[in-house]
């Protein structure tokens, strides 16, 4: 329903977007001006007579632009007017709720009004306009404007403010179920994140994922599917709301193809509702729903009414005191939300008293509808449609939302195939093969070039990690070993795409916070586990044996936000890892680009591996053999793990590769060697571990010499230099 105002404006609208639309776009060019290597060999007449072609062909293209730019200006033109006379008695119809553009521009209007000096309403109107950045997609435009002092009929655009501070896009759409429920659902009975809509706009999600979405629901018909070991029995079973921990273990427990949901949450500064060895029969016996912390009980509340009767939550399914029931459910933990029928992300929230549900008002963020006619193929609506990319999951998001900046929930993200997300003050959807919110009217597919880019985003991990394989990512792909000059089979290809996967998962985890630093190897072994499961690599306290010399390679985020942690607080007796693991150290991490393009020549050779049998080993050392050099002080421009690293008197340079030859220069790009010209460079660029003495391992040759990383460097000397070093077996603890 509008008013009178809006429903002039949005006829003149509807009028002036009908008449566009009759008006054919500009023709793509088809000649093109040819190259001047193809003009030599073509006749001076043949060239004269395509250039007077191409140019009519230009000709025409610029007069169809000309007249759709004629057609959009006098539509802007005819459509711009002012919503009501001033930003009062816009606010008195907004009051009404009835109008939904009103009250979305008043809003938006007021939470602009930090930027302009008056406050006096009756001097402020906003106004209504087109703006077109694109020929097929028209935006309705909002402008601020404020009275002059001295002419109270004129309005000015306030100076330093936005015309577009809220951009709608106007589409047409077919009468979809997504459609029908905005309709359904009046805007103004929605007031918050569990109103009637939402759950219905949920269900429809749910509902067509389940139906039509063959990679969403990969992992139901296969035999690995299990149940987690402990979950919560949310069907009311008396008046007393009560809620139940069950053990999916038991004879008795008959639902063992049940179907459950997760929920991804943050713990927050005060410790939530826990299961302990003293209160698990306890929990067994009722879990009052008033005992549970807003965000449980939230949860509850979603999980029953969108038909589900298991729930699992890992502070009550997880026993906290138990240290062998935590390492064990730790590894279980990628299975729990691979196979959950969906997850729910408490983004939002800041700990366990903030909840998932939310109060709001229903009419921001909703698509508007505001005409409609007959076609053909049925019923085209006209709607304006938010302009909020707000359902992506990335990490340039992870500052939003308070959530995505813990590092568990980096693989509850990676292992979810379904994923409802309660953000603030509005739901969204992400799966395998589409994502959505509630700004727009249909679930969006992922394209295959979208899951497959470089930058980090979840789904784009869960592609690479755990999603479904096609056969042509490996076919006719012949990897070059720099070092042999063999050519590798297939299987190498499959490596090095998973280890590139796991590096960019390694460089987004480690800049999340982790309420205990000894966690930072537990809170990934899930993805570990799988990557291992997929790729066959052997796994290495975070890093992989097949890709030892490129993992060493890391060095600290010197951009990294969060401060770094003294030596003194993550190393000693606790063992968080082997400090030639990225995981012995407190911050963010990364690897330069160029060390993952695998070319790279490694220097070095795995002579022993001791105490790494287990995923979650925070103790072990690594016996290596290369050339090193020693040193009584530390390199200039050395990369340190860690601030006010103690001075030492006995430094080890550890040489762990080469540069390739192609970075010094293009003409040995491929060539495993350099040849005997004079092109050759003299200098080569080398990365080398810095390594001190830290007392003594025992290895399976004795007792050893132990050496502790404290940096890396980056050092450039010749071969000839180089071969004089000495070779020597050192042990890294």
């Amino acid at each position: 329903m509008h008013c009178t105002e809006c429903q002039t404006f949005f006829s003149t609208l509807e009028c002036n977007l009908n008449i566009l639309q009759t008006i054919p776009d500009p023709p793509e060019l088809k000649l093109r001006r040819p190259r001047p290597e193809e003009m030599r060999y073509e006749p001076e007449n043949d060239r004269h007579k395509a250039e007077q072609k191409r140019l009519k062909e230009l000709q025409i293209r610029d007069n169809a632009a000309n007249i759709k730019q004629d057609a959009e200006q006098k539509a802007c033109e005819a459509v711009h007017r002012s919503l009501h006379t001033s930003l009062k008695e816009l606010g008195s119809c907004a009051d009404l709720g009835e109008c939904q553009l009103c009250v979305v521009a008043y809003y938006k209007a007021r939470a602009s009004l930090e930027t302009v000096k008056t406050s006096d309403e009756r001097a402020l109107r906003v106004a209504l306009g087109l703006s077109f950045y694109q020929p097929r997609w028209p935006r309705l435009k909002f402008e601020l404007q404020q009275q002059r002092p001295y002419s109270p009929a004129e309005f000015f655009l306030i100076a330093g403010h936005k015309p577009a501070y809220m951009s709608y896009i106007i589409l047409q759409q077919e009468d979809n179920q997504y459609t029908r429920l905005l309709r359904d659902f009046p805007p103004c009975l929605d007031k918050s994140t569990s109103s009637d809509y939402c759950f219905a706009l949920v269900s429809q999600w749910l509902s067509e994922c389940q139906s039509s979405h063959s990679k969403c629901n990969t992992f139901q018909d296969q035999t690995e599917w299990t149940l987690p070991t402990r979950l919560i029995d949310v069907e009311a079973k008396s008046r007393n709301e009560e809620a139940f921990l069950i053990d999916t273990t038991n004879n008795d427990f008959e639902s063992r193809s049940a179907l459950y949901v997760a929920l991804s949450h943050r713990w927050g500064s005060s410790r939530p509702l826990t299961t302990t060895t003293r209160t698990i029969e306890e929990r067994r016996n009722g879990i009052p729903l008033a005992t549970m912390p807003p965000t449980f009980r939230d949860a509850v509340i979603i999980t029953r009414r969108l038909g589900f009767r298991y729930l699992w939550i890992d502070s009550l399914c997880i026993i906290q005191d138990s240290e062998s029931d935590w390492a064990s459910e730790a590894l279980r933990m990628q299975n729990v939300y691979r196979f959950a029928s969906f997850t729910i992300s408490a983004a939002h929230s800041n700990g366990s008293s903030s909840g998932c549900i939310q109060s709001r008002n229903g009419h921001l963020g909703r698509s508007i509808p505001f005409a409609n006619q007959m076609d053909k193929a049925g019923t085209l609506n006209w709607y304006l449609q938010p302009e909020q990319p707000d359902f992506d999951l990335s990490i340039a998001d992870a500052d939003k939302e308070p959530l995505y900046r813990r590092g568990w929930v980096l693989q509850e993200q990676l292992f979810s195939r379904r994923t409802l997300v309660y953000g603030h003050n509005k739901l969204r959807w992400v799966c395998l093969t589409s994502h959505g919110s509630e700004s727009i009217l249909n679930l969006k597919k992922i394209s295959e070039s979208e899951s497959a880019d470089a930058d980090f985003t979840a789904r784009g991990l869960q592609r690479a990690v755990i999603g479904p394989e096609r056969s042509s990512d490996y076919e006719n792909q012949y990897l070059y070993n720099s070092a042999t000059g063999a050519s590798q089979d297939l299987d190498l290809y499959k490596w090095r795409r998973y280890h590139k996967a796991w590096i960019q998962i390694i460089e987004n985890f480690s800049h999340r916070e982790l309420t205990y630093v000894k966690d930072r190897l537990a809170a990934i072994g899930g993805t570990a586990s799988a990557v291992a499961r997929l790729s066959g690599m052997n796994y290495m306290a975070g890093l992989w044996k097949e890709y030892l010399g490129q993992g060493l390679l890391w060095q600290l985020n010197q951009d990294n936000e969060h401060p770094l942690q003294d030596i003194s607080e993550y190393k000693g007796p606790t063992h968080i890892a082997p400090s030639w693991s990225w995981a012995s150290v407190s911050g963010g991490v990364k690897w330069e680009k160029r060390h993952m393009s695998y070319k790279d020549i490694i220097l070095i050779d795995l002579i022993e591996a001791r105490g790494l049998d287990s995923m979650l080993s925070s103790t072990g050392s690594i016996t290596l053999r290369g050339r090193a050099q020693r040193v009584y002080d530390y390199p200039p421009n050395c990369y340190m793990d860690y601030p006010n690293s103690p001075l030492h008197t006995s430094i080890l340079v550890f040489y762990v590769c080469r540069n390739d030859w192609s970075e010094l220069n293009p003409d040995f790009i491929g060539r495993p060697t350099p040849p005997n010209t004079s092109s050759y460079v003299s200098r080569i660029v080398f990365r080398c571990l810095v390594l001190v003495p830290t007392g003594w391992t025992q290895t399976s040759s004795g007792w050893n010499k132990a050496w502790q990383r404290v940096g890396l460097v980056r050092q450039e000397i010749s071969d000839k230099e180089f071969s004089r070093l000495e070779i020597m077996d050192v042990t890294i603890v």
